[in-house]
């Protein structure tokens, strides 16, 4: 049982991300790992106006970020040649909960989450000049 949820939500991600870029992680989810990033947005499901379909598809999302193994390949025909497989990223992870959203709650998320304000990178001048 568990098997076939972990498999439907990591083929609905592998679906969402090959159809649109991840939208910008808001800076108050940038620290969390990336399970975290989707129980946020399920702890705002009344703010947001979750349907329980929606509710239930970001709980088995977050359950499948939660319970992800390492998994690793093999580069050479040695067993110690081992390479590890990159996981989910919070920004994917960001933007596959985002997906689940309609356009309607995906404002409403954003007045939630506001994305961070832009660092303002000063130009000095050369030495002795103002």
């Amino acid at each position: 049982m568990f098997a076939h949820t972990l498999i439907q939500a990591l083929a609905l991600a592998v679906t969402i991300g090959a159809t649109q870029g991840d939208p910008p992680l808001p800076a108050g989810l940038r620290s969390l790992p990336p399970h975290e990033v989707v129980a946020q947005l399920l702890s705002k499901r009344t703010d947001l106006g979750l349907s329980w379909q929606q509710t239930a598809q970001l709980d088995s999302l977050h359950l499948a970020i939660r319970s992800e193994k390492h998994r690793y390949t093999r580069e050479g025909l040695k067993a110690h040649q081992l390479r590890h497989v990159r996981m989910i990223s919070r920004e994917e992870a960001f933007g596959q909960a985002v997906a689940v959203l309609t356009p309607e709650q995906q404002s409403r998320l954003e007045a939630l989450f506001p994305a961070a304000p832009r660092a303002v990178r000063r130009v000095r001048g050369a030495p002795g000049k103002p």
